[in-house]
């Protein structure tokens, strides 16, 4: 985990309040990038 990330998840923290809930955020947005890389890359499987 860089810096930047490390800021952006304690920022995040900070909004929602609740760990568990922003895990949840994380994981969600990390599986949509995911797909959105996935989609934009063919030939990339």
């Amino acid at each position: 985990m860089d810096v930047q990330m490390k800021f952006d998840y304690r920022a995040g923290l900070n909004l929602v309040g609740n760990e568990a809930e922003l895990k949840e955020l994380v994981s969600l947005a990390r599986e949509a990038h995911q797909e959105l890389q996935n989609s934009t890359c063919p030939g990339n499987d």
